[in-house]
């Protein structure tokens, strides 16, 4: 009883309170993995936590013998004592409709959810086919170059992942600029990147009310864009991405694939001017007890008893 009770609270204050922390600590992409990191442990968090409220709560009825009334009066007694007077044939009725319910929506939550990653998929390799037919392969080049005024770069995971760039993009781009913006592309295949945007947009397209899902999947977008930007930087410098990505000017993506111009200003700001070591530490520190906070937090709510 008391752990349904701590896990729905701490579901409910991570859910109201997390947009608004991580928003702030993960808004200039300092260490963008491990905000990723901390963005995917709140969604997860209060997932988990939701969903062990459930479970304990089903399996503490079925010790009572499928008295669901009995349970539903005590949890309320722990609030309030003077709760008994209401355990006749009415809160019998409730507590059959609360728990039905609360099974039936999660039950169609999570088909959606499912539903939702699978079209995902299906329309990046209907896509990932249509630039494979229309497009076509420079020697040398390990992209698919589409015949496009349009400057833009990008990259679809799947079965037939592939990097897609258009003749509008390599007319702009010089050749250590060309091979910056490929290599973004390629960090963000190599990364999986797109399943867990997947996963992360179901989510949130199956509790459109819930601010964290919705918030969380465009900022996690964003910071992968700075993933691939660190990892592109290793390998080409800082000068030759921020050139091709102030070439190429911000355009976005098709929907259903990876890369465009997303969050094109603060990209450039942190390429422009990284930030000092102090900065980047306490930001680390800060993410990282963000983590940790989130993910024993929902553990000892487990344990409480």
């Amino acid at each position: 009883m008391i752990p349904v009770l701590c896990l729905l609270l701490y579901a409910a204050a991570v859910a109201v309170f997390g947009p608004v922390v991580l928003a702030r600590l993960t808004a200039a992409g300092i260490a963008p993995r491990l905000g990723v990191a901390a963005w995917l442990s709140a969604i997860t968090g209060v997932s988990v936590a939701a969903t062990a409220a459930v479970a304990i709560a089903l399996v503490d009825v079925l010790g009572r013998g499928g008295d669901a009334a009995r349970w539903i009066v005590d949890c309320v007694g722990a609030l309030s004592t003077s709760v008994g007077e209401h355990s006749g044939a009415d809160m019998r009725l409730l507590s059959g409709i609360v728990l039905s319910g609360g099974a039936a929506v999660g039950v169609v939550r999570a088909w959606r959810i499912c539903r939702g990653v699978q079209r995902r998929r299906a329309r990046t390799h209907e896509h990932a086919h249509l630039a494979r037919m229309v497009g076509r392969r420079i020697p040398d080049l390990d992209a698919v170059v589409i015949d496009s005024e349009e400057r833009v770069a990008y990259c679809i995971a799947g079965r037939e992942r592939s990097v897609v760039i258009t003749r509008g993009a390599l007319a702009v781009l010089d050749p250590r600029q060309l091979a910056a913006v490929l290599a973004h592309e390629r960090a963000h295949l190599g990364g999986r990147h797109s399943l867990v945007l997947d996963v992360v947009h179901s989510v949130a397209a199956a509790l459109p009310g819930v601010s964290l899902f919705r918030v969380g999947a465009t900022e996690i977008g964003r910071l992968f864009e700075m993933c691939a930007d660190d990892v592109s930087v290793r390998g080409q410098g800082r000068r030759a991405l921020l050139g091709g990505l102030l070439a190429l000017g911000g355009h976005p993506a098709p929907e259903g694939t990876l890369g465009g111009g997303g969050g094109l200003t603060a990209r450039a700001a942190r390429l422009v001017s990284p930030p000092p070591p102090l900065v980047r530490l306490g930001v680390t520190v800060l993410l990282g007890a963000v983590i940790v906070t989130v993910l024993a937090g929902s553990l000892m709510c487990t344990l409480m008893d």
